[in-house]
């Protein structure tokens, strides 16, 4: 039966065999450096390699350079965030110590039977991951946290949640784990486990500072730290009172200071309720919402001197984000739409001491790589230094500035966490509109769409797909526009308009995804979107498109598979009927709740003539979109059949 869950304890030790964990060690965490070491990047004047006008970029190498400088001894994780699962451990310089692939270790781990697909990576170091995933146990649902050890693959539980206990975070700090949760009833508990340093195995320490966190039980606490910046879920309260020596704690709209000795302080001109970002001894930054421009705008309270201080405060059509926050300086960005999806972020830093800010660099976003936020994707701060992932040609790339030097040089560190291949393949070009209400001037409707652009290098055809894809893409936004005009308008809904903009603008998005070449003949060009009419929540869409590069044609499964339509939907609809009959009994993302019913579901989506099919290297994945077999919050249900089974063949 498929689980999306490990219910039970599991320690892969000597049956793993010494030769697998050899390889574990070399494919998982090395110290040698197996990062690509490019040169130089991209001129900063070609947009090539994600580099704004005006700043410089430099290799900065990634082997370590004489001895390591470490934090307290230990290595500094940096994490990319959702879109990579590559982490690198560095010193105080950048330098490389580690690297941990957690995929990888999925996958192996799957190979012995144990399923993390659905895990939350936490937190990291010293050659182990910890990871919690939320689980059916007995009689109900509960958190579970595991230790995994990313060299041997032995898996130990560390906790399992009570019933009417929440998990609040994982920390990984100076060499224990920190699990803090969370009762409606009975307030916060931080638990403490020390690894041996012999074995994989973990012991319970108690925590000095329980009945301090046990006294903050009616109080919202915010934390806050240096070294981790704004990632939810992965601070300690030990880490906060460590590094800022108090936590803040909210009660009624009023915001206090909790040290461990027992000083409580009211912080001075907060009295209604605010978001609180960011804080050490030097000060506390937070965000307000301003009703007037409707944005959220950043603050701060000098804790030397008790002023509260104005930070950042911005017109309507912009977006300001606290980024980072250490010794006395606000790291954040004001973000501005150009004109829809497409950003342009321009990075401040603000100290206490003088209270001004001044720009550190302004970044801009690279069409094909939206989801990716230029000059602030996954902020770190590291001893005063800034570190963010950058698009380099095709490679996601950590990259370092020194904020407080004279010139803004982004250094190459050689740490790759991703790649772009769309830019191996060629270049993407863009269309988008704004058209507003021509009464009140309200945004009605926002589109961008992208379209791929193929090298000519990968086909004799390239000129003709490529014409074809521009032309469809301008033909579109034409077709959207007139439709717009011939609509027609009063002033009558202004009011709503304005009292409601988001509500009543309608977003569309289509960009560009994954590009691959099979069978060294068709090309395939993946896109999402996602539609946005007002309500709760948008619909996402997904589908490809192929090209024969022999003859310029786009193609499709009709192309290549000999059978009738009806044994092809036969087979998708079986092949769907043994996926939901893999399912545990309550984890389904299914609507039916029969096999029978998913086979007859299935059966009525299924045509050659789908979006919904995607050509891949080994065989095809039939997708559903969110409401057409289960509910939204199941997401796309995607259906493997290899080409063996479609056409009798290993490949395309």
């Amino acid at each position: 039966m498929k689980r999306k869950i490990v219910g039970i304890l599991l320690v892969l030790a000597l049956s793993v065999g010494t030769t697998a964990c050899t390889n574990m060690n070399a494919d998982f965490r090395s110290t040698e450096g197996m990062s690509k070491e490019s040169s130089v990047s991209q001129s900063t004047e070609d947009g090539k390699g994600g580099q704004g006008a005006g700043q410089q970029v430099v290799d900065g190498g990634s082997k370590n350079q004489g001895q390591a400088v470490l934090f307290d001894g230990r290595e500094i994780i940096l994490f990319p965030g959702y879109f990579a699962d590559v982490y690198y451990g560095v010193d105080s310089n950048g330098n490389k110590l580690s690297e941990y692939r957690w995929k990888d270790v999925c996958e192996e781990l799957k190979q012995h039977g144990m399923n993390f697909d659905n895990a939350v990576m936490s937190a990291m170091g010293d050659d182990a991951f910890y990871v919690y995933q939320y689980e059916m146990m007995e009689d109900r649902n509960g958190y579970h946290v595991y230790a995994i050890n990313a060299k041997s693959l032995e898996v130990v539980s560390l906790w399992t949640s009570e019933e009417g206990w929440w998990l609040e975070s994982i920390d990984y700090y100076q060499g224990k784990v920190y699990i803090t949760a969370y009762s409606d009833g009975a307030g916060k508990k931080e638990l403490i486990y020390v690894k041996d340093k012999e074995s994989f195995s973990f012991q319970s320490e108690e925590n000095p500072n329980m009945q301090f966190i046990q006294s903050m039980k009616d109080f919202n606490l915010t934390l806050s730290s240096v070294n981790l910046g704004n990632r939810y879920g992965c601070c300690s309260i030990t880490r906060v009172l460590d590094e800022a020596g108090f936590v803040i704690g909210s009660l009624d709209d009023q915001y206090y200071q909790f040290t461990k000795d027992g000083l409580v302080n009211i912080i001075p001109g907060i009295s209604e309720y605010v978001y609180i970002q960011g804080y050490d001894e030097d000060g506390i930054v937070y965000s307000k919402f301003d009703d007037e421009t409707l944005t959220n705008d950043l603050y701060g309270v000098n804790l030397k001197t008790g002023e509260n201080l104005l930070i950042a405060k911005g017109e309507n059509d912009s977006n300001k984000e606290l980024l980072g926050y250490a010794d006395g300086k606000a790291y954040y960005c004001i973000s501005k739409e150009n004109p829809f999806v497409l950003k342009t972020n321009t990075v401040y830093q603000f100290q206490f001491d003088s209270g001004e800010s001044r720009m550190l660099y302004q970044k801009e976003s690279i069409p094909g790589a939206t989801d990716v936020q230029p000059g602030t994707q996954s902020f770190q701060l590291v001893d005063g230094k800034i570190y963010v992932v950058m698009p380099n040609g095709m490679e996601l790339r950590w990259m370092k500035v020194d904020p407080d030097a004279s010139a803004v040089i982004f250094q190459d560190q050689n740490l790759v966490v991703g790649e772009k291949n769309i830019f191996k393949y060629g270049t993407v070009v863009t269309d988008s509109y704004i058209l507003n209400c021509p009464f009140c001037g309200i945004p009605l409707e926002k589109y961008y769409g992208e379209e791929f652009q193929l090298d000519a290098r990968y086909s004799a055809y390239a000129d003709d797909i490529n014409k074809k894809l521009s032309n469809e893409l301008h033909d579109l936004v034409q077709r959207n526009l007139e439709e717009f005009d011939q609509l027609g308008s009063t002033d009558e809904e202004c009011g709503d308009h304005q009292e409601n903009p988001i509500i009543y603008c309608v977003t569309i998005e289509n960009e560009v995804g994954n590009i691959a070449i099979l069978s060294d003949r068709y090309l395939t060009i993946d896109y999402s979107g996602y539609w946005y009419g007002g309500g709760v929540h948008g619909m996402p869409s997904a589908y490809q498109r192929t090209f024969d590069l022999k003859t310029g044609a786009e193609v499709n499964l009709s192309s290549f598979y000999d059978g009738s339509e009806e044994s092809f939907k036969k087979l998708v609809a079986e092949k769907t009927k043994e996926d939901f009959l893999s399912y545990d009994e309550g984890e389904t993302p299914y609507f039916a709740e029969t096999a029978e019913q998913v086979y007859e579901d299935a059966y009525k989506y299924a045509n050659f003539y789908s979006g919904n099919v995607f050509f891949e290297e080994k065989g095809i994945t039939f997708l559903y979109s969110p409401y057409d077999m289960g509910p939204y919050a199941s997401g796309f249900i995607s259906i493997f059949i290899s080409y063996q089974e479609l056409l009798g063949r290993d490949n395309l």
